[in-house]
């Protein structure tokens, strides 16, 4: 199970850009906004220029998280990555600014764009928002030093210097960006197995009962009826005499019964159909073409019969023999009422002497309401399987 780069892309603009990233921003834009209270508590002689410049800056930097965050959430991967590197480099600017004005040049700005700079990588969604964003967030102390208010001498030593501790932020800010991915590619795989689970059951790995009643529904929704009335068939599958087993033969023997069962299950049925453990030894199947719902229901029974009718050399016991109610799923009926349907059709498949299917028709050719089995009701027989040795 592998993750792409825009399944990961996707997951950290919804689950970690989005809910942090702009509160981050809009936090730091209104500690710059109302930065000039602290210099007019230290009689800051600049304090009227240095005001506008924090509240603008400060300003900027809110509204920067605003429309990041309304990015983040619609989704927009580019247009998110470009108002963080609007972010950085307005950051470092309004760092060296502040600087210039404080007569401290280097010494103040260019730690904190170092640091604005390597702690960037916690948030890029793209390398090259990683690159872009690395030279955002020094491009401002280069002014400084070209513009001669670094208060330090313009050497070859010092560029090097300077290069060099560039250099260092760039490869920290890559490192985080690795090791986040990282992260979040194994948070990515945790999330997808745990769904994983909770979409199957643990003994059979098929559907449980609820997702079996989500897939039906998308696939009503995505596969468009063949027929107008019907949208697909439903069978219902039991075990025969499966309690007898348990007690023969043990629970662990009764767990392999209903293995071997989902495996044949699979093996009869195409790949395009549902299948599903709805509890206990019943489980259920839909098709999501109802055309031919009752040729369909004997073909996928006679396979399902061939397959578990082979004799398990070694055990108490032989063969495995299953009773089948099947049905058609209207158009626009509720899956309970067509899963109940089939439910009385399996009771009369069983009360017939099991190892058989019954098929019912259809709501629209079915009276109102649905008769109990015990009473004259349209359920028809369409195949009685072959008995075989019983469990």
């Amino acid at each position: 199970m592998t993750v792409t780069q825009s399944e990961l892309m996707d997951f950290n603009l919804r689950h970690h850009v989005a809910p942090v990233v702009p509160k981050l921003m809009a936090i730091t834009g209104l500690i710059n906004a109302c930065g000039w209270f602290v210099s007019l508590s230290l009689g800051n002689p600049h304090l009227g220029r240095l005001a506008v410049e924090h509240m603008l800056g400060g300003l900027t930097m809110v509204l920067l998280g605003v429309i990041c965050h309304r990015t983040a959430s619609a989704g927009r991967a580019t247009s998110t990555t470009v108002v963080s590197i609007l972010f950085v480099l307005v950051t470092s600017s309004f760092l060296c600014l502040t600087a210039a004005n404080n007569h401290t040049g280097l010494l103040q700005s260019l730690p904190y764009c170092m640091v604005l700079t390597a702690v960037s990588g916690f948030f890029w969604l793209t390398r090259w928002g990683l690159v872009v964003g690395s030279f955002a967030g020094m491009i401002p102390p280069f002014f400084l030093v070209v513009t001669g208010n670094s208060l330090l001498t313009l050497t070859p030593h010092f560029f090097a210097i300077y290069v060099q501790l560039w250099m260092c932020a760039v490869v920290v800010s890559f490192a985080l960006y690795a090791f986040m991915n990282r992260v979040r590619r194994r948070y990515v795989l945790t999330l997808r197995e745990l769904e994983e689970q909770a979409r199957r059951d643990s003994l059979t790995g098929l559907l449980n009962r609820r997702h079996f009643a989500d897939g039906v529904a998308a696939l009503r929704v995505a596969s468009p009826a063949r027929t107008p009335a019907m949208e697909g068939m439903l069978l219902y599958i039991d075990i025969d005499h499966f309690k007898m087993v348990n007690d023969r033969f043990g629970h662990a023997e009764g767990d392999r019964v209903l293995q071997r069962t989902a495996r044949a299950l699979e093996a009869a049925c195409e790949p395009s159909d549902l299948i599903a453990r709805l509890g206990g030894e019943e489980f259920a199947v839909f098709r999501p073409d109802g055309s031919t719902a009752e040729s369909a229901c004997a073909a996928i029974a006679e396979r399902l019969r061939m397959v578990l009718s082979h004799p398990d050399h070694g055990r108490g016991w032989q063969t495995i023999t299953v009773s089948v109610g099947g049905t058609s799923l209207a158009v626009g009926e509720r899956l309970d009422d067509a899963l109940q349907r089939a439910d009385h059709a399996l009771f009369r498949a069983k009360h017939d002497g099991r190892d058989r299917v019954v098929f019912a028709p259809p709501v629209s050719q079915a009276p109102e309401p649905f008769p109990d089995v015990e009473r004259t009701s349209p359920l028809v027989n369409v195949t009685s399987i072959p008995q075989v040795a019983a469990v």
